[in-house]
């Protein structure tokens, strides 16, 4: 569950000036010496018994991150980026999808023409499916989503090193996702739909045995992910983001399926490029400092750990 830091340290000052103010209402007390019998007159009135004051808590408020920084009009740094880490890591994904394109030929295996009782009950409608229309969109989505969140990134900040900084880790979301895929593109070499149905641009190339996982749907789904992450971490966007992700990536899997590129599992598996798209983002993200305190309340004292969560 996320809190806020200030929420806990508000709810911590309010218990201690309630157990403070106690302290000093019974400082401020009269002592009243004994009364001396031989002076005291049955008719002077008993002197009136202090109230004990009890001060009001103080309000409890909860604020929304700033977009910008406190101190000046600059966007705020989410990020935290090291490029001694990042670009090796950039690069080696970058490396991994140029040699998909230079060595796929000769590493694959060229198995089919296949047969397809092989293929599941949960794939095998997907077969003769054959839209390269369908096709062609799905290239386009994809473009779509790796263009539009730096464009309006760069509109809304500025060029600047805000910007550098969403940007790097952005590029490091797919190219960790293009690594993974490669991986398990070349390690299942899964025939695709159009390769089953003997289709000549398929089952001669080494493309035409990539099926697995959908790349399209992974590489989308990281990117929308890590900038859906960002805006959350400095606009407090919570919804929306994640809904234009969730569509974004649905419509591109049934694009690549009713194109016949992909089977439904391929695309099932692609949607773990959320997990990629969420885990490069939290790892730069800056995140506040967490600690333990030890505050005075109204029963003694109470052990707090302070931060965001």
């Amino acid at each position: 569950m996320h809190r806020s830091w200030k929420l806990e340290v508000l709810i911590i000052a309010s218990a201690f000036n309630l157990a403070t103010g106690r302290a000093r209402a019974q400082s401020s007390d009269p002592v009243i010496p004994p009364a001396d019998p031989s002076t005291t007159s049955s008719a002077d009135p008993s002197p009136p018994t202090p109230t004990e004051a009890t001060p009001e808590a103080a309000p409890i408020t909860t604020t929304t991150t700033p977009a910008t920084d406190r101190h000046t009009s600059r966007p705020r740094s989410v990020y935290d980026v090291r490029l001694s880490i990042d670009i090796p890591v950039i690069v080696a994904g970058a490396t991994a999808g140029l040699l998909r394109t230079y060595l796929g030929n000769h590493i694959v295996e060229q198995r089919c023409p296949c047969n397809v009782d092989e293929i599941n009950a949960f794939d095998r409608h997907v077969i003769g499916n054959h839209s390269d229309t369908a096709g062609q969109l799905s290239d386009i989505t994809v473009g779509l989503a790796l263009g539009v969140p730096p464009v309006l990134d760069l509109f809304i900040v500025g060029p600047n090193r805000v910007f550098a900084e969403d940007l790097i880790v952005a590029t490091e979301a797919v190219m960790v996702s293009t690594l993974f895929q490669q991986v398990a593109n070349f390690g299942f070499q899964r025939p695709r739909p159009r390769t089953y149905v003997g289709d000549p641009s398929d089952i001669t190339t080494g493309e035409g045995y990539l099926s697995f996982v959908a790349g399209h749907v992974a590489t989308t789904t990281a990117v929308l992910a890590a900038a859906s992450f960002t805006i959350r971490k400095r606009y407090g966007e919570h919804v929306w983001p994640w809904i234009v992700t969730g569509l974004v990536a649905a419509s591109v899997g049934t694009e690549r399926m009713l194109g016949g590129y992909h089977f439904p599992s391929d695309v099932a598996l692609g949607v773990l490029g959320l997990g990629v798209g969420l885990a490069v983002p939290w790892l730069h993200a800056r995140h506040p400092e967490v600690q333990l305190a030890i505050a005075p309340t109204a029963s003694g004292y109470e052990l707090s750990l302070l931060g965001q969560f």
